[in-house]
């Protein structure tokens, strides 16, 4: 894998290798010694340990045992610790909010010529169902589940069933679907009794399934992505009447999404995550309209790579894959915090930690760090030390050439400067062009209580008719607070 490239090649070119993985069962055992520079468990089918954490913020971070487990997908269990993929084992791991941590090694047979270093498999479906840890396994076409209790474990091979299993779902009746990343568009469903099948995808043509948000048993959400043109739409289908094929309704009036990776529904919206351009997309299903919503731009990266979106705690989460950071949007107050994953922040792209996939959990967020060697949460009720606020409304109507004031307060108390940060929808990376945008002050110095913000914006007369969402960011490096201001150009 190359480091921060591996995960942007997924949703533009993905190579399937199609390896049959044997079913097996196995007894486990807890074996403590060394790991090796090519055995992250020492040789053990199953290894427990104590881990160590970090705090800063609203983040806690568990460092993962070395050499690198090459942590992705992640679920939480009903007791609040965690179930999370270790691609360099390979197997599952699971971690307690004591420290302790449990790695559990797939079967051999499931890799029978596993001898390299380093990440070895797949890993980005994790799902705590029907009594075992269920994760999948890509590069062998295959689902392994891990019983927890006895240790044994089950290989269910899907090939020529939806090669490259990718996400995984638990529908309402409850079986367990995955998305595939083969051809043609293909979504694979196991039953209770273990049976599998697969779902031809009618009419999405080049696009494929990247995940599912089931809403009740006759109604899911779907986003398709186009992997020749990186563009794709948000489906909705019935499961209910899913076998042999599904027949998708796209959904938004055939908005052209981005990029689409990720899909998450709640609070009366659907949330894509964007994961080429920097921003999430959400479309209101009382009105059916659609909004963008831009990250925080960063000079360092193209995008920011906005990767997967997960709704909980009233909020709807997502990660910044190049951004290194994790953030969340209130759809109430109309704001966004993002939280640097690293204390002090990065300051270039080679620093980032890989952060792949997130689980929400009732008091946060979890997310892997595949490159970073450890596991973080998120604390939903940490309250940052400062906010941003717009002041007199959010929204303006403005022609081209035009220009339009925008009045925001910042609140709380900081110790340090607070640099300004601007950010809008019109380009890939949310970095402003067309739209000129001059604040007040481009650092707001220490203070207590409240500072009145002035930004200054002017459109471009080339700039196309439509509308567009502006970000204004205050940052003291590690928290970002974000007031949006929604322009109509005409």
């Amino acid at each position: 894998m190359e480091r921060a490239n591996t995960t942007r090649k997924l949703t533009t070119a993905i190579v399937l290798v199609a390896v049959v993985a044997v079913a097996a069962f196995s007894a486990y055992y807890f074996v403590i010694q060394p790991a090796g520079p090519c055995m992250p468990l020492g040789g053990a089918k199953m290894l427990k340990s104590k881990v160590t954490s970090t705090e800063f913020d609203a983040l806690t971070e568990y460092s993962l045992p070395s050499p690198s487990r090459w942590s992705n997908a992640i679920a939480v269990a009903q007791d609040g610790s965690v179930w999370f993929g270790e691609q360099s084992v390979p197997g599952v791991a699971h971690l307690f909010l004591n420290g302790t941590l449990v790695e559990y090694a797939w079967p051999s047979a499931s890799h029978p010529s596993s001898k390299s270093c380093g990440f070895e498999t797949s890993i980005w479906g994790i799902a705590v169902w029907n009594g075992m840890i269920w994760g999948t396994d890509g590069d062998e076409n295959a689902l392994v589940g891990i019983n927890p209790s006895t240790g044994a474990a089950r290989v269910i091979n899907v090939t020529g069933t939806a090669g490259f299993p990718y996400t995984l779902s638990i529908a309402p009746d409850g079986s367990l679907w995955f998305t595939s990343l083969g051809k043609p568009a293909t979504l694979g469903r196991v039953g209770l009794d273990y049976s599998v099948s697969a779902m031809h995808v009618n009419d999405v043509g080049s696009e494929f399934p990247a995940e599912l948000d089931f809403v009740n048993s006759s109604y899911a959400y779907m986003v398709v992505l186009n992997t020749v043109n990186d563009t794709g739409h948000l489906c909705s289908f019935d499961p209910a009447a899913a076998s042999p094929s599904i027949n998708p309704q796209v959904v938004g009036g055939n908005y052209q999404l981005q990029a689409p990776n990720s899909v998450a529904v709640g609070g009366g919206t659907v949330w894509v995550s964007q994961h080429g351009p920097s921003s999430l997309a959400a479309l209101d299903l009382r009105s059916g309209t659609w909004t963008v919503l831009p990250t925080t731009s960063q000079q360092s990266n193209i995008t920011t790579l906005p990767y997967f979106v997960a709704y909980g705690t009233d909020r709807v989460w997502f990660n910044e894959h190049y951004g290194n950071r994790i953030g969340f949007i209130d759809p109430t107050k109309q704001f966004m915090t993002e939280y640097s994953e690293s204390n002090p922040p990065i300051t270039n792209a080679s620093e980032i930690g890989n952060d792949l996939t997130i689980a929400p959990a009732p008091l946060g967020l979890w997310f892997t760090s595949t490159t970073g060697n450890y596991i973080g949460f998120a604390n939903a009720s940490y309250a940052p030390s400062f906010s941003v606020s717009m002041v007199g409304g959010d929204s303006a109507s403005v022609s081209s050439g035009g220009q339009v004031g925008l009045n925001l307060t910042v609140g709380g108390s900081w110790k340090s400067a607070l640099s300004v940060v601007l950010s809008d929808t019109e380009t890939y990376t949310d970095i402003p062009a067309s739209i000129t945008m001059t604040p007040s002050e481009r650092l707001v110095p220490a203070a207590s209580g409240l500072v009145q913000l002035q930004v200054e914006v002017s459109v471009g007369a080339s700039l196309k008719p439509g509308e567009y969402t502006l970000a204004v960011t205050l940052s003291d490096g590690l928290v970002l607070q974000t007031a949006f201001f929604y322009l109509d150009v005409s």
